[in-house]
């Protein structure tokens, strides 16, 4: 599943599709195509459009069986036994979804759905089993558009939610994956609960039974005193969510925008440089 899920992004138009929707997030080129799908609510585009080309082919096979005298069934004829590319990838998908549906025989609306229905399977396969998306995984559990792209948040309110909910921002549980020192523990420490001096931070956690204070969301949601202030100001019904039911978090437009202004304002205060 999460090979063929990693395939179908490769395809031009589907890279260009995620493109288009990262661009819309705010989010970065490397978020994980399997969260901006997942946000968006968005199948790829092959999927979308399965169900036109397969009711062409079958179209031009109706066509082949009635021996009728036109350009388009000759056109098909010769491209068939040629065994063009086109027409392979149409008849394996054909097979294959049938093999999974098992049944045969399936018209293209029904093909469409079960082309669906494999992508949804895979696409939670690739979710799940995804170490990066750990904090994504505590809020996601159905393939649908989130609540907070329907709502009027303002565009940075918007981005920085979309940002925070796939990982795709500054924090050290992101930016420490990367560089001389990425393997190391302390690369990933939060600075505002830790010396901000590496060579210190690494002395430390060299020591038996120290673990360091990874600055991850839930650390910035529940723990890090550094925002103490914002936490404070949250709603009630926010701040027992965040402890204790993370997926509603987003399924409230009141608690949405009271989230997500939390967020926002952690993350000005976080780098005062890139707000």
């Amino acid at each position: 599943y999460q090979r063929r899920v990693r395939v179908i992004a490769l395809d031009p138009l589907e890279n260009l599709h995620l493109s288009f929707l990262k661009w819309i997030l705010g989010v970065r080129k490397s978020t994980s195509n399997t969260a901006v799908w997942g946000d968006c609510g968005r199948l790829p585009l092959g999927v979308i459009l399965s169900k036109q080309v397969l009711s062409y082919k079958e179209r031009l096979e109706e066509f082949d069986d009635s021996d009728k005298d036109c350009l388009a069934r000759h056109a098909f004829v010769e491209q068939k036994q040629l065994q063009l590319e086109w027409f392979n990838n149409l008849e394996g998908l054909s097979c294959f979804l049938e093999t999974t549906a098992g049944r045969s025989n399936l018209r293209p609306s029904q093909l469409r759905r079960e082309l669906k229905r494999w992508f949804i399977e895979a696409w939670e396969s690739d979710r799940s089993s995804n170490r990066k998306l750990s904090f994504y995984n505590s809020l996601k559990t159905d393939f649908d558009e989130e609540l907070y792209l329907k709502l009027d948040l303002g565009s940075n309110v918007s981005r920085r939610v979309a940002q925070f909910r796939t990982s795709s921002h500054m924090y050290k549980v992101e930016s420490g994956r990367h560089g001389a020192n990425r393997l190391s523990p302390a690369n990933r420490a939060c600075p505002k609960c830790s010396s901000e001096d590496q060579e210190i931070l690494e002395l430390l956690f060299a020591l038996p039974g120290t673990e360091p204070v990874i600055e991850d969301e839930t650390h910035i949601l529940l723990h890090c005193p550094h925002y103490n202030d914002l936490r404070e100001r949250l709603h009630p019904e926010t701040k027992a969510l965040i402890s204790d039911n993370p997926k509603d978090l987003f399924k409230n437009s009141t608690i949405i925008r009271d989230i997500g202004n939390f967020i926002r304002k952690v993350h000005d205060r976080r780098f005062p440089k890139n707000t």
